[in-house]
């Protein structure tokens, strides 16, 4: 999980920001829901 938020920080200091945003908060929305729901 530590290695999703190296990758989106090393991407967004690339200047592809959108992208790793999305992609983290789109990983982090499905790993909270299974976290809460089951």
């Amino acid at each position: 999980m530590h290695a999703n938020w190296f990758l989106a920080l090393h991407y967004a200091n690339n200047g592809h920001l959108n992208i790793a945003l999305s992609s983290l908060m789109v990983h982090l929305f499905v790993r909270l829901t299974w976290q809460v729901f089951f």
